[in-house]
C-alpha cells in the first residue's frame, strides 16, 4: 500500500456501489482517527511532508491522531525544516486554504510545530507568556 494515511486507502467502485477497505480505514473514520498505513516513524522519515498532510486532514475533518502517529509527529517534528521551500509552501497553502486554517494552526501549536516553522511567532508567544507571568 503506497498511501500515507489509512483513510486515503478507501476505494469506491461506482458500478457496484461498494467500498473496498484493506487497512481498516472505515474503523478509523468511525473512531475519528488519523493513522498511517505503515509505521508512522518510517512513513514520516520517508516523507516529512506527511506530518503537515496529517495535520491538514485532522484539522479539516475534526479527527485526532492515533497514539503511535502522535508520538512519531512529536519525535520527528523538526524534520519539517528539511522540506524544500516550494514543497513547504504548497503544503501550508493547502492547509490554510480549505476552511480549516484556525484548527490547523491550533494543531501546529499543540505539536510544537508552529515555533519551528515560524520562529518569530514562537518568540512572540513565549514573550507574551513571560509578560503575563511577571505582571499577573
Amino acid at each position: 500500500m503506497t498511501r500515507d494515511f489509512s483513510i486515503n486507502c478507501l476505494f469506491f467502485d461506482p458500478f457496484k456501489c461498494k467500498i473496498y477497505d484493506y487497512v481498516d480505514a472505515l474503523q478509523d473514520l468511525k473512531s475519528c482517527t488519523v493513522r498511517t498505513v505503515i509505521s508512522p516513524h518510517l512513513s514520516f522519515k520517508e516523507d516529512c511532508a506527511r506530518i503537515l498532510r496529517g495535520m491538514r486532514i485532522a484539522a479539516r475533518l475534526g479527527l485526532r491522531f492515533s497514539k503511535k502517529t502522535e508520538a512519531a509527529i512529536l519525535d520527528l517534528s523538526s524534520s519539517i525544516q528539511s522540506l524544500g521551500k516550494d514543497r513547504f509552501m504548497m503544503e501550508m497553502n493547502f492547509m490554510m486554504a480549505h476552511g480549516a486554517a484556525a484548527s490547523s494552526i491550533n494543531l501546529l501549536q499543540i505539536f510544537k510545530l508552529l515555533e519551528s516553522i515560524f520562529p518569530a511567532h514562537g518568540y512572540s508567544v513565549a514573550s507574551d507568556r513571560l509578560s503575563r507571568a511577571i505582571f499577573s
